[in-house]
């Protein structure tokens, strides 16, 4: 009987334990070889998954972001130039991410595909070569992300009445 309790008592737990995303593992990427005058490179992360990038240089030299706190706005005017410092780009895998090259190795962070997100782990365990790890997580997109706009409360068109819109004088 008290086999029966402890064998019930472990499967619950065992169940109620966060186990994590299935969809996540760590990687140790690293830059293969740089070519090119515009900064192409060629990044491992895993096999069958490698990275041609290119930097990204679609920002207009003036950047500006904007946040809204209720009825207060601050915009914070951003130099493109250093924005642009580290960001790569590979077209084909729909991948866009912050490069950082540092003595301990190369730290990334941003998009690999349209569906997986990667992160530096600067506080774990380096591999054996020195290379930093990287979290790679799958990401899903939501039903309710369909366009990449919102509307702003005071963008929402007001009503108006169709008679004075359309009346028009007589003679």
């Amino acid at each position: 009987m008290l086999w029966c309790v402890l064998l019930g008592v472990s499967t619950l737990i065992q169940e109620a334990t966060s186990r994590g995303p299935a969809n996540e593992y760590i990687a140790y990427p690293r830059l293969l070889e740089e070519r090119g005058t515009n900064g192409e490179k060629l990044l491992h992360i895993k096999d069958g998954l490698t990275l041609r990038l290119e930097k990204i240089s679609s920002l207009g030299e003036n950047f500006v972001f904007t946040e809204r706190n209720g009825t207060d706005i601050f915009r914070r005017y951003i130099n493109t130039k250093n924005l642009e410092e580290g960001l790569f780009e590979d077209r084909r895998q729909m991948a866009a991410v912050s490069l950082k090259e540092t003595n301990e190795g190369v730290e990334i962070d941003g998009m690999v595909s349209p569906t997986l997100r990667i992160a530096p782990l600067l506080f774990m365990a380096r591999s054996q070569d020195g290379s930093i790890p990287h979290k790679v997580s799958e990401i899903k997109a939501h039903a309710d992300y369909n366009h990449d706009f919102i509307l702003q409360p005071d963008a929402l068109l007001k009503a108006r009445a169709l008679r004075n819109y359309y009346w028009s004088r007589r003679k």
